[in-house]
């Protein structure tokens, strides 16, 4: 193959060289290890000597080789022209080299300079450069082994192992023939085949290992009813061979046993319960017989008396906790198996998730220690409706055309991150199903959000090459011919890495363990078999006691903690069952916590009738509906409403139980005496057996009440009820009725006795633990749940504040608010947002206008103290640093704890996470000045904490939960401990989680200056006029899948700016569309130039640029005249093109000022749901490199949790 006038390998060694020296310039003048990286590979490779390479491995080189110009081309191309064939650029420095053309070579390293600069910026293409230099240079080091290869590669085929074919195809067909019988069991239609390791197979006969279920279908519901025939069977390697123009005769073979009709393979099983039968399979003739054998002996793996566990169970389970090597050993029993059965019928269907079973074998009798582990076992559905799946998809445009191969890199990639991908999916794998979970697999492998080691990756590429099979393609008219071949190219370029990967992480050759079981405890004796299948059930203290016990201790190898529970899953009736598992270490003893777990766990039958229930619940609000309903225990209508209403009643109801109490849960529609009356009336109609009503709520109350303070949190219960509008109209006045306490009636004598016990000082005492029980109960089933999480946490004494009565609460003068700034007199008007419930922090109230209250100095007193006591400050801190300010490294260390000024704005807080800014390791480079006298340099500004220390009369006093960014003037967050002042920080919503919440400030706050600050668009709190005002604008967001880009869409949507441009890459349209671009730029299908050429009616009032370079320069002819052009990364007038057209256009390069308030809006629209976040990953402070590894590649936010 010629390359111009070069051969590939005669290019490379023209070429590299050139290339080499300006990537290594340029990681001198970028200071980033990654063009280092590839200057050193490129001039490595064209030091290998290829003429000491074996025949195998010069091929493979020079295929790499060839790759590798391919996509060095398209990094070198400058101008980019994703139309260019060839190496035209790489030629061109290999001609100017041959020829001495120094002029012209110099020309060629100017445009490959600037060629790799903006390579380098897509991130994952860059890598994948390096990924096929590496390969390339490593080629030399691979033995024939590693290769899958013997020495001659003449004797290739004799490598791979297995077996003929016929032997997979007969055992299929013939099961499958066999589950025409009617027995109850149905065997055959739930029979489970066990896959191993072992790849060859001594002898005349291959083995098999298949369990059928021994009991009924019908009693298959519950886990621990089932049992398992053990059998063998054993299938003659031989098959007779007709001869072109003979009739084939009938052998006469010496076989034992008797030969099985169809029926009596299942009445053979039913006769040898408790026993491994062996069966078997020989070719008497060209066609199979199936003969038994009286050969019997006890079962050999002692499958447990449960059912299978899917893989999708098994790794929600314990998927994060197996080992590497567990996760490797399963891999290969994976792929070995898809080798094993490829082409056959046992693969009529890609294998998923679903159909990969587990369940538990015993390994030891040893009655003081059993041993047990769950091996992988495969559910062929045998007779099964559903069509057959060809080996081959030929429709549509695909890029990966064999479903079964695109399935196995699905459970590879699940097996590796721990936890099944699109389990609700159970559609067939039909075209759009294959594109989907290509292009799923392929982005997650060739980026680095997949950290899994590089074989194992590599292994993972394989299976998602749509060229796999390119020396024996699938041949539609001939769809057996290449079967062979493929098979063989499945085992070397799949199954022997993962087997050579096995070897090296130190696991025998022989056959491991899955999951191992521990059980250092009395004997556990199985249940008995049954010959009548009626009794195969036993009690349900037996099942729990063989069951249930032994699940609950399943451990890893190190041993994980000894209680891991597993939540097993009927995967025929798709119901869960779960065993509670309360340990010592997290159970209080107090009556409260033992009265909890029994009332989470009563038996409480589901009432028949409407008339079972005894307690109605209403509540006025929704916020009050919502923290009932998290309280209530068991909803008997999950699954619909089975209970109904009477005709003429409109209330819509929730029915459960709390506790060992039937209750019916409803909410008013709308506030007043009106609403609460005709629920009350539906109540009645529709519930009779309704003996209490609990109107259920926040009440607002009078601050002080006969000289007692009343403070949030505090429980009021009134003796009576009094409706306030309810007495006279006189000529001059309106007087309500005297006797109030009878004027709605006496209640009855049991709520007035209840009364009176609470008020007593027992009754009063027993009132307050029972309520703050059921309040953290409450707030731990709130935290299970991401939307609730922290809502019902107490904010802190700090954050009860009663102002002065007199006092306004609206906005004051710091905001840029018309109509609060005209509000003087009692009479004037505030805006809807101070009307509506803005925070006082949000409006910046004067907290000099606060009424003092003893109780509440005393709770702050006290909380102090305990937190004194509790949790003492550290003497030192772990901390990253950036110890050269002119290199871009970053190290882990010990420093002494940080420590405020007296009398300074100055807040100690004890960080819950970071996020890294991509490039930030370079600005002390330029910018020392910026990083003060003395610098010790912290990287990451985002934050996310508890103030711990705060100044006198400060807005986020201890205790409060805030985040916010830092300026660099102060060392940055990536430590336990930091120091932030007060401008920089805001309240934290408490429902937002603490660690995402560190992925906003920085990115969030650039977003709201360059929108409204910088780019004159109206605020937030402009209303409807300004709303107005944007929808007749437009911007273009450079970058809008990137930090920043990100939250420039979202604020830009919610301000109701009219047109909204993206620029982004293929992977990110989609996600850019969903956060408010109205229209998308595929920078990867069409530049800039491009898109405004075809049509100049698009230009744009406002650019805000995240990118630079290029795409910096090119925006220049996408703006209007008297527009703006933003940017946060470089300055814009050097981007400016020469013969620019736009006039009047007001640009310039800004930087973020850290300003907490500006972030105000944005936490109260991540909390409505307006907005949300777009996180990429999370590393913890030990993995702080992989974090800054991921920077440049990712989409959104990396966040370093500390």
């Amino acid at each position: 193959m010629l390359t111009g006038e070069f051969t590939p390998l005669e290019l490379a060694q023209e070429a590299f060289p050139t290339v080499s020296e300006v990537a290594l310039k340029l990681a001198v003048e970028t200071k980033n290890r990654g063009f280092g990286k590839l200057g050193s590979l490129l001039y490595i490779i064209i030091l290998k000597d290829v003429t000491t390479l074996s025949s195998r491995q010069a091929t493979v080189f020079e295929t790499k080789i060839g790759a590798s110009l391919d996509i060095l081309e398209k990094a070198c191309m400058w101008p980019k022209n994703a139309g260019t064939k060839g190496h035209p650029t790489l030629n061109g420095i290999a001609i100017a080299k041959r020829k001495g053309l120094v002029r012209a070579l110099k020309i060629a390293s100017v445009d490959v300079h600037r060629g790799l600069k903006e390579f380098f910026s897509r991130g994952h293409e860059f890598e994948a450069l390096l990924t096929v230099l590496e390969q390339t240079q490593t080629i030399k080091d691979l033995t024939s082994e590693d290769m899958g290869l013997a020495s001659s590669p003449d004797s290739k085929k004799d490598n791979v192992p297995g077996y003929p074919q016929h032997v997979n195809e007969a055992l299929y067909v013939t099961l499958d023939m066999h589950t025409i019988c009617g027995c109850s069991p149905q065997h055959l239609k739930s029979a489970r085949l066990r896959l191993d390791s072992i790849e060859e197979h001594e002898g005349s006969q291959i083995p098999f290992e298949v369990l059928f279920p021994a009991s009924p279908a019908l009693t298959r519901g519950t886990p621990d009813c089932e049992i398992w025939h053990e059998t063998m069977l054993m299938v003659s390697r031989n098959r007779p061979q007709k001869k072109k123009g003979q009739k084939l005769k009938r052998a006469p073979v010496q076989v034992e046993g008797t030969e099985l009709s169809l029926g009596d393979f299942c009445r053979h099983l039913g006769a040898k319960i408790g026993y491994c039968i062996r069966f078997n399979l020989v070719f008497e003739s060209a066609d199979p017989v199936l003969r038994t054998c009286d050969l019997t002996s006890r079962p050999t793996r002692n499958v447990k008396l449960v059912q299978s566990l899917s893989l999708t169970n098994v790794l929600y389970k314990i998927g994060n906790k197996m080992t590497t090597k567990e996760r490797f050993y399963l891999a290969y029993v994976l792929a070995k198996s898809v080798w094993q059965y490829y082409g056959s019928d046992w693969m009529r269907q890609p294998w998923t998730h679903d159909d990969i079973q587990f369940l538990e074998e015993q390994q030891s009798a040893d009655k003081s220690k059993k041993i047990a582990s769950y091996n992988p076992y495969y559910h062929p559905k045998f007779n099964d409706e559903k069509s057959e799946y060809p080996e081959y998809f030929p429709d549509g445009i695909l890029l990966h055309r064999y479903p079964n191969i695109l399935a196995l890199a699905i459970l590879l990639i699940e097996i590796i991150q721990g936890r099944p991908y699109d389990e609700q999916n159970h559609e067939p794998y039909g075209f759009a199903k294959i594109k989907e979970y290509y292009k799923y697999a392929w982005n997650l492998t060739l980026g680095a959000a997949l950290d899994c080691n590089v074989i194992y990756k590599e292994v993972i590429k394989k299976c998602l090459d749509g060229k796999l099979f390119k020396e024996a393609p699938f041949d539609e008219d001939n769809p057996n011919d290449g079967i062979n071949m493929r098979r063989d190219i499945i085992y070397r370029e799949i199954v022997f890495p993962l087997k050579h990967l096995l070897k090296l992480s130190g696991s025998p050759s022989g056959e491991e363990t899955m999951l191992q079981v521990v059980d250092d405890g009395p004997e556990i004796k199985a249940h008995p078999h049954q010959k009548d299948y009626n009794n195969t059930c036993q009690s349900d203290s037996s099942r729990r006691s063989s069951f249930e016990y032994s699940t609950s201790r399943v451990e890893m190898s190190p041993p994980a903690k000894p209680n891991i529970t597993m939540s097993l899953a009927d995967e025929d009736t798709l119901s869960e069952r779960t065993w509670p598992n309360i340990t010592p270490e997290t159970r209080s003893h107090t009556p409260d916590s033992c009265i909890s777990e029994a009332r989470s766990s009563w038996s409480v039958e589901r009432p028949e009738s409407r008339d079972d229930f005894e307690i109605a619940i209403i509540c006025a609000v929704k916020p009050e509906y919502d923290a009932v309903a998290l309280l209530i225990d068991q909803f008997w209508d999950d699954d619909g409403d089975g209970y109904g209403r009477a005709p003429e009643d409109q209330n819509t109801y929730r029915t459960g139980r709390i506790g060992r109490y039937n209750v019916v849960l409803a909410l008013l529609p709308g506030m007043g005496k009106a609403n609460a009356a005709n629920v009350a009336s539906g109540f009645r109609s529709s519930f009779r057996g309704i003996e209490i009503a609990l109107i259920v709520g926040i009440c607002g109350g009078v601050p002080f009440y006969n000289d007692q303070e009343i403070i949030l949190g505090d429980v009021i219960i009134s003796g009576s009820i009094v409706q306030y509008d309810f007495g006279r109209r006189y000529t001059n006045k309106f007087q309500r009725k005297n006797n109030f306490s009878e004027s709605l009636g006496r209640a009855n004598t049991d709520v007035r006795s209840l009364l009176a016990a609470l008020s007593t000082n027992d009754g009063s005492e027993i009132l307050e633990r029972r309520t703050l029980h059921h309040l953290e109960e409450l707030q731990r089933r709130a935290q299970r749940r991401r939307k609730l999480r922290g809502k019902y946490d107490y904010p802190g004494a700090d954050k009860d504040k009663l102002f002065e009565s007199s006092y306004r609460h609206k906005h004051h003068t710091s905001f840029n608010c018309d109509t609060c700034n005209h509000c003087n007199a009692d009479s004037d008007d505030t805006c809807d947002r101070a009307m509506t419930g803005a925070a006082c922090s949000e409006l910046l109230c004067d907290e000099k206008h606060l009424v003092h209250r003893r109780r509440i100095d005393e709770k702050l007193q006290s909380t102090e103290l305990a937190d004194e006591i509790q949790q003492p400050l550290p003497s030192t801190i772990r901390t990253l640093s950036q110890p050269d300010p002119n290199k871009a490294e970053v190290i882990l260390t010990t420093v002494p704890l940080p420590t405020i000024t007296p009398d300074s704005n100055e807040h100690l807080i004890k960080v819950y996470a970071t996020s890294p800014c991509a490039g930030e390791l370079l600005w002390p480079s330029f910018a020392l000045s910026y990083y003060g006298k003395d610098p010790k340099i912290v990287p990451c500004y985002d934050l996310s904490g508890v103030v711990v220390k705060a100044p006198a009369n400060s807005p986020f006093p201890a205790g409060s939960e805030i985040w916010g960014r830092t300026a660099v003037s102060h060392s940055g967050n990536a430590r336990e401990y930091t120091v932030a002042y007060t401008e920089e920080l805001a309240l934290r919503p408490r429902s937002l989680d603490p660690v995402e919440a560190a992925s906003v400030p920085l990115s969030a706050i650039t977003a709201v200056q360059a929108l409204f600050d910088q780019g004159g668009l109206a605020g937030f709190d402009a209303g409807e006029e300004g709303r107005k005002a944007n929808a007749s604008k437009r911007i273009l967001v450079i970058a809008a899948s990137g930090g920043v880009g990100v939250w420039l869409l979202q604020l830009a949507r919610e301000a109701g700016v009219g047109g909204i441009v993206g620029v982004c890459g293929t992977p990110n349209v989609e996600l850019v569309k969903e956060l408010g671009a109205t229209e998308i730029i595929d920078y990867k299908k069409q530049s800039l130039n491009e898109w405004i050429a075809e049509d100049e009616s698009r230009k744009v009032d406002l650019v805000i640029d995240c990118k630079g370079g290029g795409s910096l320069a090119q925006s220049w002819n996408c703006v209007k005249d008297g527009g703006k052009i933003i940017s946060i990364v470089e300055p814009t007038e050097p981007r400016k093109p020469e013969g620019c057209t736009a006039k009047d256009v007001t640009n310039y390069f800004f930087i973020m000022e850290p300003r907490g308030s500006d972030i105000l809006h944005v936490g109260k629209f991540l909390e409505e749901g307006k907005v949300r976040m777009v996180i990429d990953s999370t590393f913890s402070l030990d993995d702080y490199q992989k974090a800054f590894d991921r920077l440049g590649r990712s989409t959104g936010k990396v966040l370093i949790k500390v």
